[in-house]
Order: C-alpha cells, then structure tokens, then sequence
C-alpha cells in the first residue's frame, strides 16, 4: 500500500517530467489536491496540455511503466481527448493525463459547451500558463414538435 510520503514523490516525479518535457504546455493538479484535501486514500491527479497527445502517450506512458511501476493503466477519449489512468505496484493511481492538444487556449470542453468546471472539481497550474476563455453563450437546444 502506498504512503503519502510515496504519492507526494511521485507527484514531483512527473511535475518535474512535465517542467521538462517541451510538448507538455501546461499542467495542473486536480481532484483533492487542488482543493487542499487529500486524504490517507487520495490518488495523483495530474492533467497535461501537451502539443502531441499520442508521442506524450507513448513516452509518459514507458516512463510511468518503466520507473514507476505501473501494473495497468486504461483510456478514456472523448473527443479530441485523451484521459490515461494507471494504477501503481504500490495501488497509487496516477492520471488522468496527458488531455489535449491546446489551441489558442480552448480544450474540448469548449466544443461541448462547458464554460467552467464543477465549483468543487478545483484545478491548480503548476506549469505553464492559464488563459481566460473567451465568454460565450450556452448553446440553445433544439427545438421539438410544432
């Protein structure tokens, strides 16, 4: 079982690899870290903004194998992102990362029409630098019967 003292060293593990890595434009903490509460249970959020989602995956990916010890990792894409999750020897989750390419700014939540996220999700940048997304109205539905 991990310790918190294993989960803060693999944190600054990959914000360092990030800090590093000249296709990650961006990271930030998310989840209980971000809000300042972590718990004896809490895993590693760690979201990246990166130029090149598949090299970023297939290179992060070795590392957290390779020097972390994953034993597993899963996928989730919706839209033009990519969320990986793994799950280390020691039962630490790390993820999800790396997001998206970032263009201008604007991620994959703006082509769905979210304009900011859950006031409990909480995100703090730790690299990189945050962009005000442009106001936009709400998407109208469509219309139904006569």
């Amino acid at each position: 079982m991990f310790t918190e003292d294993r989960r803060r060293h693999v944190r600054a593990l990959l914000l360092d690899r990030a800090r590093a890595d000249q296709r990650v434009t961006g990271a930030a903490l998310t989840g209980s870290a971000a809000r300042d509460a972590e718990d004896r249970w809490s895993d590693v959020d760690l979201f990246l903004g990166v130029t090149s989602v598949e090299e970023v995956l297939r290179d992060w990916t070795a590392f957290v194998y390779g020097e972390l010890g994953a034993l597993h990792h899963f996928d989730l894409r919706s839209g033009t992102a990519t969320y990986r999750a793994f799950l280390l020897a020691d039962l630490l989750e790390v993820g999800p990362w790396p997001g998206h390419r970032l263009r201008q700014g604007r991620g994959p939540a703006a082509s769905r029409g979210h304009r900011r996220p859950r006031r409990d999700a909480g995100a703090r940048p730790r690299s990189g630098r945050a962009q005000a997304r442009p106001a936009r109205g709400h998407p109208r539905p469509a219309r139904r019967g006569p």
